[in-house]
């Protein structure tokens, strides 16, 4: 009961008409607080539309990053013996890199940086059944790094939607309005303005 109260309420919020509330509808929803005229009918629907393409983009990206996340892992346990999902992200990158654990260490050691080191026996092992298929998980793994990117700036596109939206707003609820400013020229004689 309590989340139709809530429902209602919110829907009431964003169908009421009036001009301050026009402001927070903006920012909740942009497009949805410009008035329902025809003048302005284009640019709310414009900005609907741009609304549902940044959250389709959003959900999208997320969704197809989590998809390709669980193939690489289970790629990467079924041709390398790496359970990437037990250790930090560097690790899952270090695997698509290296044939083997070894290499790897090889490669740390060789460029002074031992405490990047894997130590043996601690379930760090992996070793590629080829180089193929290594290339395959690393184009997995750098895929699903890019959905995700792409959700971020998503986000960041649905925040900088909103200020548009509310700069937009105000520009057009006061497009036509006196801006209080005025100006007024006196004679006091023949020398001075």
């Amino acid at each position: 009961m309590k989340k139709v109260i809530v429902l209602i309420s919110i829907m009431s919020f964003l169908v009421c008409s009036n001009q301050r509330m026009g402001l927070i509808k903006n920012f909740i929803i942009p497009g949805s607080g410009i008035p329902e005229t025809e003048q302005y009918s284009k640019t709310k629907r414009n900005y609907l539309i741009r609304e549902a393409f940044i959250w389709g983009a959003l959900f999208s990206s997320r969704q197809n990053s989590d998809v390709y996340e669980d193939n690489y892992i289970n790629y990467g346990i079924d041709y390398s013996g790496a359970n990437v999902a037990d250790f930090n992200y560097q690790y899952a990158i270090n695997v698509g890199d290296y044939n083997t654990m070894s290499d790897y260490n090889n490669a740390m050691l060789g460029r002074r940086i031992p405490d990047k080191v894997y130590p043996n026996d601690e379930g760090y092992e992996w070793n590629w059944e080829s180089n193929s298929n290594r290339l395959k998980y690393r184009d997995m793994l750098r895929t699903s790094r890019n959905l995700d990117k792409l959700g971020d700036f998503a986000i960041a596109g649905l925040l900088i939607h909103r200020i548009v939206g509310i700069i937009n707003y105000t520009y057009l609820m006061n497009n036509n309005k006196s801006l209080g400013l005025s100006s007024n020229i006196y004679k006091t004689d023949l020398e001075t303005v």
